[in-house]
């Protein structure tokens, strides 16, 4: 007789605990909007709706051409080609539009 109960009580933890991971999977999905909104890394560069840069498209265009290049000379140098040490820049240029109204 004591099954049932017992049944119940573990059929509601198990649903209670799908719930509370799907809500943790929209919190963590929140989170990484919000934090690519406030910081700069290469997810947020490499992203073409980048929400911190306004760039025009020739600069996007000479963007993705410096990142391919940049990713070739990364995948010699794992390779053994290139200078031990020597550090990778990535220029990135700007545009503001302003609204004055």
């Amino acid at each position: 007789m004591g099954e049932a109960p017992a049944l119940l009580d573990k059929t509601a933890i198990d649903k209670e605990q799908s719930r509370l991971e799907r809500e943790n999977a929209d919190l963590r999905s929140i989170l990484k909007q919000y934090l690519d909104g406030i910081s700069v890394n290469d997810d947020v560069l490499n992203n073409p709706v980048n929400p911190l840069l306004v760039i025009n498209s020739r600069l996007q265009v000479t963007l993705t051409e410096r990142n391919k290049a940049r990713a070739a000379a990364m995948a010699q140098r794992a390779v053994g080609g290139g200078a031990a040490g020597g550090g990778v820049r990535q220029l990135v240029e700007v545009q503001a539009v302003s609204r004055l109204g």
